[in-house]
């Protein structure tokens, strides 16, 4: 199951290796393999992937990495369920 304490983990080893200017200028999609943290959360109940992306939101550098796993769910049949369980996550979206 995917945590925030692993997504800020994978995010400190990005910035680790490339910085924090390439992290915000590339992205994390170029920098990241956004799609298995997307994936991992299509796994989730709704609440649960709020949760864990509300928890990675309040990480220093977690805005950027959070509005690209959100892209990549847009498509997820509990994506509204989930952004209506965290206004937070609605307004980075």
């Amino acid at each position: 199951m995917l945590t925030a304490e692993k997504c800020v983990a994978d995010i400190n080893d990005v910035l680790g290796n490339y910085g924090v200017i390439p992290y915000y200028d590339k992205g994390p999609f170029e920098l990241m393999d956004i799609d298995s943290h997307a994936s991992a959360i299509r796994t989730m109940t709704a609440a649960a992937a709020a949760e864990v992306l509300a928890q990675v939101l309040k990480f220093e550098h977690g805005e950027p990495f959070v509005r690209s796993v959100l892209i990549s769910l847009d498509d997820w049949d509990q994506f509204d369920t989930m952004l209506d369980k965290n206004n937070d996550l609605a307004d980075v979206y």
